[in-house]
């Protein structure tokens, strides 16, 4: 009886990791196709509006500083459709972690708890300094 319900929670297991993995990579490749769509729609929309500038809209940029703005803007945009919604998955996960950890553990998952708190503004301290 131990040993089925050992091979049960191991199936049950695998099969939630498989289709966690299938859904991670859904939405990458979504995400990335979102990210060139919206990269190219801007990138489309600044030259078409580059070219219809007049030398004196311009003021003064030539067309490689032009080009080098867009493109920057619309990688960061690119970025953006990429990782913004760790913005709202990654809090919603410490929060379901936490309290998954509460009703397992108990009181002493406290301390778990506050270490994984305090480690996100220690690593967004580390990471400014990097760049």
């Amino acid at each position: 009886n131990f040993r089925q319900e050992g091979l049960i929670l191991a199936i049950v297991i695998f099969s939630v990791s498989l289709l966690e993995g299938i859904g991670n990579e859904r939405q990458k490749f979504l995400s990335f196709q979102t990210g060139i769509t919206l990269r190219s729609a801007v990138v489309s929309a600044a030259h078409g509006h580059v070219l219809s500038m007049t030398p004196r809209g311009r003021a003064g940029l030539t067309s490689g500083e032009i080009t080098n703005l867009v493109a920057v803007d619309a990688q960061k945009l690119f970025e953006l459709a990429q990782e913004g919604h760790y913005s709202w998955s990654c809090p919603l996960a410490m929060v379901i972690v936490s309290v998954l950890l509460l009703l397992e553990i108990g009181p002493a998952a406290i301390v778990g708890i506050v270490t994984m708190f305090l480690i996100v503004p220690m690593v967004q301290y580390v990471v400014k300094r990097m760049m």
